[in-house]
């Protein structure tokens, strides 16, 4: 069960877009369902630091969370593997992310951009265990399952921490809603020049603008995704804005 909050808990932060959105009906009436059942799956997620994340999905989401409670007990009692418990957990996250991603981006300003630098942080942190997990987080817009699984306990808290901090800006863009103009092209520019000067990689870059392979190593590419977070970031904040909400 640790493994399957800890792949939700990071899809909430990084899922990957590729992911199916859609949790499947519970096969049995929620009825059948204890409510001692209930809360000892609730519990598990003090053992990933994804308390406060579920809590804040349950009282966002009580109608989607139910159904995919009474689906994970539901099944495991069925027998389920954990493979496939696991899968319900991504996909469950990767439609809670895919929900929230538009309010996220309407985000006021100063709360979008702190975010973006918590995030930034939380994925240089996946870096000293995972190249992957660090590039897939920028390339992908979102983590693999399989490199979820490669991070550590203390890494996964982190991300179930950066999980919480979305849905808290999604609500703030929610309820305060900045409609912004796409980045122009002296906006992109800009961000070319300060990627370059951190010291991204220009194949990279040119490989991510032109939706084409990435030929450079892991750690290259880890670097280079780190750059491009970094070098929105050391932009005027307005500017900043807008190339981090499209």
């Amino acid at each position: 069960m640790r493994l399957r909050l800890a792949l939700f808990a990071a899809v909430v932060l990084t899922a990957a877009t590729t992911a199916s959105a859609q949790t499947s009906a519970p096969s049995q009436a929620p009825a059948s369902i204890s409510e001692a059942e209930r809360e000892a799956f609730r519990a598990q997620s003090s053992n990933t630091g994804a308390e406060d994340l579920m809590s804040l999905v349950r009282q966002t989401y009580p109608e989607d969370y139910l159904a995919f409670e009474t689906e994970m007990i539901t099944a495991r009692k069925a027998g389920a593997s954990a493979s496939d418990l696991n899968q319900r957990a991504y996909k469950f996250g990767s439609d809670i992310r895919r929900r929230v991603e538009p309010y996220v981006k309407q985000a006021p300003t100063p709360a979008l951009l702190g975010f973006l630098r918590s995030q930034t942080e939380a994925i240089d942190q996946m870096r000293t265990v995972s190249a992957r997990a660090c590039y897939e987080a920028v390339e992908l817009g979102g983590v693999s399952a399989e490199s979820v699984k490669t991070l550590t306990p203390t890494i996964v808290k982190r991300l179930s921490l950066e999980g919480e901090n979305r849905l808290t800006l999604a609500l703030k863009g929610k309820a305060n809603p900045v409609n912004r103009e796409a980045p122009s092209a002296e906006d992109r520019e800009a961000a070319k020049t300060a990627f370059l000067k951190i010291g991204g990689d220009p194949d990279w870059l040119q490989a991510i603008s032109q939706g084409a392979p990435r030929q450079q190593s892991d750690d290259v590419r880890c670097r280079s995704a780190l750059a491009y977070l970094r070098g929105i970031l050391s932009l005027p904040s307005e500017q900043a804005a807008r190339l981090a909400a499209f």
